[in-house]
């Protein structure tokens, strides 16, 4: 469909001779809904509210088909409620998502790294990188935070040689590499639309 409209010049200049920030309202689609398209660095992002629902990200395949519009269509003056509608999904469109509790495996990797870092002070950094990743990150897969919870103690040298095979410095490198990127990526919103 966008290459097709690509192709239509008087279509093409009409788009983009709408004004920003115009406030248009769709009908005839069948579904009372809110979508905000935005992106973050390179990564798409759309949210989706429906009326006093609380908005979700949707995938792309969700929400692309509520874009699709005949030329013939006619909008109307967006609802009243519409603004409040769009700043709830503006806000959960670039949220940062909710951390899980630290409980079971999370909690067990943590008490097993507490343990390395008192008793071997050279590993107190090391140990507080990962700590900090499951806190704060939520970023070490389940699988690696098992095999940290099943550690044995009674040798901390040899604790810490298996902690270092699990989790190699350049895997939390990594992992903190990438987190600052993506928080320090432009947040641009770039569409809105609403339906019913």
């Amino acid at each position: 469909a966008y290459e097709q409209a690509l192709k239509n010049k008087e279509v093409l200049e009409k788009s983009i001779s709408i004004p920003r920030r115009s406030r248009v309202k769709r009908v005839a689609q069948g579904k009372d809904t809110v979508l905000v398209f935005g992106k973050k660095g390179s990564n798409a992002i759309f949210a989706q509210s429906m009326g006093e629902d609380t908005p979700e990200i949707v995938s792309t395949e969700v929400a692309l088909p509520y874009f699709a519009a005949n030329p013939e269509e006619k909008g109307i003056a967006v609802d009243a409620d519409f603004t409040n509608i769009f700043n709830v999904a503006k806000t959960k469109l670039f949220a940062k998502h909710e951390l899980p509790n630290i409980q079971g495996r999370r909690a067990e990797a943590i008490k097993v790294l507490k343990v390395i870092s008192q008793e071997r002070p050279l590993a107190k950094d090391y140990c507080g990188d990962i700590v900090s990743i499951i806190k704060t990150l939520d970023d070490i897969s389940e699988g690696t935070l098992k095999d940290i919870a099943q550690i044995k103690l009674q040798d901390i040298e040899k604790a810490f040689v298996t902690l270092m095979e699990i989790v190699p410095e350049v895997y939390i490198r990594n992992i903190q590499n990438r987190a600052q990127k993506a928080e320090s990526e432009h947040e641009l919103l770039l569409f809105a639309e609403q339906l019913s």
